[in-house]
């Protein structure tokens, strides 16, 4: 996450990464460890660190805080869908790398790690979305793309779905056996340049 931070201020934005973990980290081979976690963590209380972070970079003096834009992976993807929703005053963009969870299931229940539904939240959503999946990603059906894609265009959002060929879960980092990048760096251009058009402050 601190590489991503490092490129986006390369390309010219304020970065902040809050601590959703509080805390707590897991290697890539720690899965249950992340699961358990994940488990534990409430959208409302999320929701609220996200806030706070929007209030420091508020206060700090060299942060055109007007334009927010939120990116987040895997999780963070889920979570990016989420603040766009509850904090829709303020993000101006948000890009959704293999965010699973969004519709976390076809009936709306709660999904194998306890996460509900969030695709009901679409209507609050004011900002453009841009969502990254790849074609083999064991975790996300295609499913679940066509959903989020329903469920935003019924709510006249404006939206983009990029799907990869051949790019799996985890395809943007280059510290997984899953990374892929070609469709890294194309997901990536396409995330900047969607920033600059709805973010960028003068």
């Amino acid at each position: 996450i601190k590489s991503v931070c490092d490129r986006l201020a390369k390309a010219g934005y304020a970065a902040l990464a809050p601590d959703f973990y509080q805390g707590a980290s897991f290697a890539y081979d720690q899965l249950q460890g992340a699961i358990a976690k994940l488990k534990t963590m409430q959208d409302d209380v999320v929701a609220g660190q996200f806030g706070k972070g929007l209030e420091f970079l508020a206060q700090q003096p060299n942060v055109k805080s007007n334009g927010v834009g939120v990116i987040g992976f895997c999780m963070g993807g889920r979570f990016t869908f989420l603040n766009a929703a509850v904090h829709a005053d303020r993000v101006k963009a948000g890009v959704a790398y293999y965010g699973g969870g969004i519709s976390a299931t076809a009936d709306g229940r709660p999904n194998a790690v306890g996460q509900r539904d969030l695709i009901s939240q679409a209507p609050k959503i004011k900002a453009p979305m841009m969502f990254m999946y790849g074609t083999e990603d064991a975790l996300i059906a295609a499913e679940e793309h066509q959903r989020v894609a329903y469920a935003m265009s019924k709510a006249k959002k404006s939206y983009a779905i990029n799907v990869f060929e051949g790019a799996q879960h985890g395809f943007d980092s280059d510290r997984r056996a899953n990374y892929n990048p070609a469709a890294a760096e194309e997901a990536w251009e396409r995330t900047i340049a969607f920033f600059d058009r709805h973010v960028k402050c003068g």
